[in-house]
Parts: C-alpha cells; structure tokens; sequence
C-alpha cells in the first residue's frame, strides 16, 4: 500500500466508534417512505454530519408519489426532501456519490430502534440499507479532503427520499438551462435506459460556449506566443552573454601582448594601464550579461507559466459549458415507461423546470385490500 494513503485510511479506522455511536443515533429516527418528519430529520442530521466538509448544500421539494387505490382513484402521498451537497464543481475530476434516506420500516412498524449483538454486530433499521452507508461515504470525503490531492477533485453526494418505493418522486429530469424544450417522446411512451426523450434549446448557453471557445482561443495563441517571445529572448540573451564572453577574452589577449611588449621596454607603461582597464571593463560586461541571462530566463519562464494557467483555467470553464451544454439532450434515467409530460411542447423553460417522468416498471408497488372472510383463503 502506497505510503501516503496510510494515514488517511487510520484517520478513518480511528473514527469506528465514534460511526457506530453515530450509526445508531441515524437508525434510531424512522425514516419509512412516508415518514415525511422522518425523512427531512434524516436530511437534517445528514447536512449537520457533512458541515465541517463545507459544500454548497441544496434541498430539493419532490413530486408526491401516486398510486392507485383498489377504489380506481389516484392517490397521492406527500415525500420528503431530496438534498444535494457539492464541492468544487470545476475542479477537473468530479466524484458522484449516490444513496437514499428512506427505509422500509413505516413509523407504526414495531422494528424502531438499534442495538449491539455483539462488538462487531448492530441490528437495527436501515443500519446496512443505508444509513452505515451514508457514513461511509462521509468518512471517505473527509479522507479526501485531508489528502494532498483535493484541491484537483470535486465531490457531489445526491440522497433520494424514497429510493425504497421505486423513486417515482425524485425521478423528473431537470432542465439543465433556461431554454425552449422539444420532445421525441409521449405519455405511456416505453423508453429504454439512455434513450434520447427530448431537447432544450438554449441560445443564451450555447452562445456563451462559443463565447468563451473563442477567448481560449485567443488564450492558445497568447500562450504559443509568449514561447515563441521567450525563445526569441532567450537567444538575444545568449547571443549577448557570447559578444561578452569574446570582449573579454580579446581584452584579456590584448592585455597580455602589451604586458610582454612593456617587459621588453617597447611600449611604455601607460599601455599597460590602458589594456588592463579595458580587461577589468570587459570582465564587468561578461558578469552583467551572465547575470542578466540568468534573470531573463527566470522573468521569461514566469511569463510563460502565467499564460499557460490562464489558458488552462479558460480550458476548465470551456470543458464545464461543454458539459452543461451536452446536458441540454435529455437522457431516460431507467428503462421503463413515460409517465407524465410535466411541460407543453415547445414551452419555454427556466432552469431547473421538472419537465417529465419517466416510471421504472421493473418495481411497483400493489395495495389490496381484502375482506376477513377471505382472509384464510
């Protein structure tokens, strides 16, 4: 096991008493389908848990569930709240963690509350399905927001209120921006999982895409170009530091002639002088231009640096419009059947409408009612 990750996974193995005490406490409120108080205290205590990660929290109102009574008459039941908690949606590695608040166990269901069998067992509701689940995805967060690599990973954790009856109610697909929406598809139409049921036009977003293309263009290009300056520079630089370097050797030949020359009483003295000073002058302009190379290489180096981040952030904001852009075709979540078009075609739409339901056969829920006299039979 790599070395770094091992005290991050300790930090988790030292928090199992203090998940087991938690665990208990999240078991011990009913959270039943229908338990709505249940299921919004649930998504309380899970905000509260999730705090000290400090994401962008939203609560999110789902449609009733509706099922039909042995009667023939629709009926709706009220659900809790969905809730969303998000951290550095631009980074550019994104983790999606998914779970549900509900349980099975209604608030009259006499299996209520948690306890230890033994050190390493608990029974209770929910504790597997999925309230121990819920705090495992808690611990791993927060081992990742102590690693190294944070900064480059954005987190979203999206809890369902009634994963448990088929979530019908927080199945709707949202618009991902204000535009007109268009349907391939209608009511009762069979959908398999993937398929395209509609679009929505969105010129405003599609036009700041193109927009903000364009400038990382422009950014590309005042990257390519500030290596080609540095190169540029770097080889007036050289060439500079080379003209010194062949001044000081000629000056330093000179000075050397004139010393011989003044030894053989040739020349006078002041020759002497004057190629030595020559020599001292052209040493000083050797060091200067070394130097001067030196700080340009650094300056230029910098330079560089900053246009390339300013185009790799340009590059993020391009990659997330992308995203948001190709959300703009609506996807079926499940296979199944089209429940409701919750919009009228070409209706224009803010972001974030409800705009369909799409109903997972593969789990229904039946209600009988039948008379005691048939009770045995």
């Amino acid at each position: 096991m790599d070395a770094a990750y091992a005290p991050l996974l300790q930090g988790i193995a030292d928090q199992q008493s203090a998940m087991r005490d938690e665990l208990i406490a999240l078991s011990n409120i009913n959270s039943g389908s229908f338990n709505v108080d249940g299921v919004n205290a649930m998504c309380e205590r899970l905000i509260a848990l999730f705090a000290d990660l400090h994401p962008q929290v939203e609560r999110i109102e789902v449609s009733p569930f509706a099922n039909t009574a042995d009667s023939g008459e629709l009926r709706q039941r009220a659900l809790g709240r969905a809730v969303r908690l998000r951290k550095r949606p631009q980074a550019p590695l994104q983790v999606f963690l998914c779970g549900h608040l509900d349980t099975v166990f209604a608030a009259d269901h006499p299996f209520q509350t948690a306890r230890l069998i033994d050190e390493d067992t608990l029974h209770g509701p929910g504790v597997a399905d999925l309230k121990g689940g819920q705090l495992v995805m808690l611990q791993a967060l927060r081992a990742l927001e102590a690693s190294p690599w944070h900064a480059a990973i954005g987190w979203e954790v999206l809890f369902n209120p009634d994963e448990e009856i088929g979530s019908h109610g927080s199945a709707p697909l949202y618009a991902a921006a204000a535009g007109t929406v268009s349907f391939e598809i209608t009511a009762g139409h069979d959908v398999a999982q993937g398929e395209v049921l509609g679009t929505i036009e969105s010129p405003e977003l599609e036009s700041e895409l193109a927009q903000e293309q364009s400038a990382l263009q422009a950014m590309t290009v005042d990257y390519q170009r500030a290596q080609l300056d540095a190169r540029q520079k770097a080889l007036v630089a050289e060439e500079t530091l080379e003209k010194a370097r062949i001044d000081r050797n000629a000056a330093a030949t000179e000075q050397a002639r004139t010393q011989k020359a003044f030894d053989l009483g040739v020349i006078p003295e002041i020759e002497v002088m004057r190629t030595q000073a020559a020599l001292d002058k052209a040493e000083v302009a050797y060091k200067h231009a070394q130097s001067d190379r030196g700080l340009q290489t650094e300056g230029l180096a910098f330079e560089v640096d900053a246009k390339r981040l300013a185009r790799d952030r340009q590059a993020l904001l391009v990659k997330d419009l992308d995203r948001k852009v190709d959300l703009l075709s609506l996807h079926s979540p499940v296979s199944g059947q089209v429940g409701q078009l919750l919009v009228a075609e070409r209706a224009y739409v803010a972001k974030d409408t409800p705009l369909l339901t799409v109903i997972d056969l593969s789990a229904l829920e039946v209600e009988l009612k039948v008379p005691e006299s048939f009770a045995r039979d």
